[in-house]
């Protein structure tokens, strides 16, 4: 089976992804589930530099004269922006995803309590951005922070509520221009909603990329549940599936139905002579053989060892089945050239059993298995003659 890869998302095939994945530690980024939280992480810290470095321009330039807004925000700017980046480093050298993104929601929590506190209190604009640390705790660590921050921001809302209705705070509105205010009252809010959105985008597109390969995953196991290691061929388990499947659909649609066992002559003396090494190699030849001669709604099983079977639908005449076996044997018979250049035979005996027309009484007592049988005792007749086939109602004639 061919590996299928995993296709990628638009924001996958950003140059900002890729330089971001470059960053990250193999360790944290073979692992699915750590992979989706690096990315989110180290893509969220990367958002909060920028946004810190805008804020600074805006204070620098929309608020110089405001010197108390300067001498305020300034330094506070520049703490977040340490804190992410102890944050970053946490990530990148001690590969700690949860410790790293607590770190990092400790800058916008202390940047709106102290900023709420000086602006306007209860009423201050700075108090959006307590909604950035729950959000992007329980995308970035794990439930248990996520509910410690959630229960820290209703405790901190509560708290500046029951300062301003006690009368005891008079705010400390640093900022006196109504031009000035308002436009953080715009700023503010439309940042937060921002970088909770692009959180919430950037882990939906890697829970996306999580299920793809969860699927890829399913198919993969699956496959090899069913399928022989080898050759890719159906195994025991899933022929038997498949042809009580098809027996059922042949007597409910009234189609015919063939059943071939195939075991190959002189075989055993290339396993002896050179090893299994070579005796794996012409087993894997005659699969390709034997699934480029059938279609492709027929069944073709390695039941095991150098023995095979073909579940042929919609065929049960002599007439029209003898080319098809001819094939094969003509087939299996063409010169197998070995990896080092040698060339050997193998030959193929076939039984071949066809779904008998029965009473609705007597398919009680016939089965997959008695097919089986019966293919397998023609195919055990043509064995004593050598590359050569046998019909099983030849048998009894």
């Amino acid at each position: 089976m061919q590996s299928s890869q995993l296709e990628t998302t638009r924001f996958e095939q950003t140059f900002l992804y890729r330089w971001l994945i470059t960053l990250l530690p193999d360790e944290l980024l073979l692992d699915p589930n750590s992979r989706s939280k690096a990315i989110v992480m180290s893509f969220i810290l990367f958002c909060n530099m920028m946004s810190c470095l805008s804020f600074l321009i805006i204070i620098l330039l929309g608020f110089n004269n405001t010197p108390s807004v300067v001498e305020y925000g300034v330094p506070l700017i520049f703490g977040c922006m340490l804190n992410y980046a102890i944050a970053g480093l946490t990530l990148l050298y001690f590969k700690h995803i949860n410790l790293a993104g607590n770190l990092s929601l400790i800058s916008p929590y202390i940047s709106a309590v102290v900023g709420g506190w000086l602006t306007g209190g209860a009423f201050s604009p700075m108090l959006y951005i307590l909604i950035i640390p729950p959000i992007f705790a329980f995308v970035l660590t794990n439930v248990t922070s996520g509910i410690a921050w959630f229960i820290l921001t209703i405790f901190t809302f509560l708290v500046f509520w029951l300062v301003d209705q006690s009368g005891t705070y008079e705010p400390l509105f640093m900022i006196t221009d109504s031009y000035e205010y308002a436009l953080m009252q715009l700023i503010l809010p439309v940042t937060a909603c921002v970088m909770v959105m692009i959180a919430v985008a950037i882990y939906e597109a890697n829970s996306i990329r999580l299920k793809r390969l969860l699927a890829m995953e399913r198919n993969m196991l699956a496959f090899k549940a069913a399928h022989d290691p080898l050759t890719g061929l159906a195994n025991r388990e899933e022929f038997h599936s498949q042809l009580s499947l098809a027996i059922s659909s042949a007597r409910r649609l009234e189609y015919e139905l063939s059943l071939l066992y195939i075991d190959l002559d002189a075989f055993k003396p290339i396993n002896d002579e050179r090893g299994h090494h070579a005796g794996d190699y012409v087993l894997v030849e005659i699969a390709k053989r034997l699934k480029q001669i059938v279609r492709g709604t027929d069944t073709v099983a390695r039941l095991g060892g150098d023995e095979f079977a073909i579940i042929l639908q919609g065929v049960s005449d002599k007439a029209r089945i003898e080319p098809i076996l001819e094939k094969i044997l003509v087939s299996i018979g063409h010169d197998v050239s070995l990896e080092n250049g040698d060339v050997v035979n193998v030959y193929a005996s076939v039984g071949v059993a066809f779904l008998p027309e029965l009473e609705e009484d007597e398919w009680f007592a016939f089965d997959s298995e008695a097919l089986c049988r019966q293919a397998d005792a023609a195919m055990y007749v043509a064995k004593s003659h050598k590359n050569t086939w046998c019909f099983y109602d030849d048998m009894n004639k």
